[in-house]
């Protein structure tokens, strides 16, 4: 087995066909294909099935995927040692949380003078987020949990060598524009909702049905349809003009404040604000300092005696 097998394998998988695959790569298609024979004969065990259409991983081969890409990427490491300079990186999943992105801009500010930072951001589920962390694709994770979502998670972070860290608890809280018309009787009633639209992110599984499953109460919240949005401040901006409401986790007051929005908690458990990094690089000063600066972000938040 050597490195050229191995990123002949990953350029098969990501193509999906030895044809693309060896025109990635420049070689002949005969050449990727008699690579991918010997490699999985050394191995024991097929990386592919075959099929008319192309190839695809088996079950084998998905985990073997895992770690040739973990040696790839290591090797490539080694070899540009001489040539590469001590640098910033953190490159993030999380979820759409406004304090999340707010460290995160403070990360970016703090260290944009640090010679060619590498930063990114992107929105992952927690499967994909800590697979990619363990195949070195991205550094960490900023994500919430429920209480459950939480136990799952740290089960799949062990599987991953991953550490997972608890930020704070974030209380859940119904939006609404200052003048909206359940406002009008100095109480709001969860039953009345249903006579106005709910904005969403999209989501084959609706906020307000997550926020049902954790409540405590036998009031649920229902709607009359559901706008879905892609965009946090659009999300936001629609409660702020229209009659429509959205439910999420607690936005900062001043933010609140600017678009004319009030905010009701919610009588339901909390969500858990984690963090995930791979383990040999928990302790970096890079991730350290991320972690500060989520945990200043949330330090005013508190749950409400509802």
């Amino acid at each position: 087995m050597n490195l050229q097998q191995l990123e002949t394998a990953i350029a098969v998988a990501e193509t999906g066909s030895f044809s693309k695959g060896a025109a990635r790569l420049y070689l002949s298609q005969p050449h990727v294909s008699s690579s991918i024979k010997s490699l999985e004969q050394e191995l024991g065990y097929p990386i592919f099935w075959r099929t008319r259409s192309g190839v695809a991983l088996t079950e084998l081969g998905e985990q073997f995927m895992d770690h040739a890409r973990i040696i790839v990427e290591h090797m490539e490491t080694v070899q540009d040692l001489q040539f590469t300079r001590p640098t910033v990186r953190l490159r993030l999943a999380a979820s759409r949380y406004m304090p999340i992105v707010n460290a995160f801009l403070r990360f970016c500010e703090e260290f944009q003078t640090s010679p060619q930072p590498v930063l990114s951001l992107e929105g992952l589920d927690v499967a994909t987020a800590f697979r990619n962390i363990y195949q070195l694709q991205i550094d960490a994770a900023a994500m919430l949990f429920s209480e459950k979502g939480r136990e799952v998670a740290e089960q799949l972070a062990q599987s991953y060598h991953i550490k997972m860290t608890f930020i704070h608890l974030i209380p859940m809280y119904l939006n609404l524009r200052e003048d909206h018309p359940l406002l009008q009787s100095g109480k709001v009633e969860l039953s009345r909702l249903s006579q106005y639209p709910f904005v969403d992110y999209v989501s084959s599984t609706s906020t307000a049905d997550i926020v049902n499953q954790l409540s405590e109460r036998e009031e649920q919240i229902q709607y009359s349809y559901r706008i879905m949005v892609d965009d946090r401040d659009l999300r936001c901006r629609i409660v702020s003009t229209t009659n429509a409401f959205s439910v999420g986790c607690k936005l900062p007051n001043a933010y609140l404040k600017s678009l004319n929005i009030v905010s009701f908690p919610l009588n339901i458990e909390p969500l858990h604000l984690c963090a995930a990094f791979r383990e040999s690089e928990y302790g970096s000063a890079v991730n350290q300092r991320f972690l500060q600066l989520l945990a200043e972000e949330v330090s005013e938040i508190e749950i409400p005696h509802v």
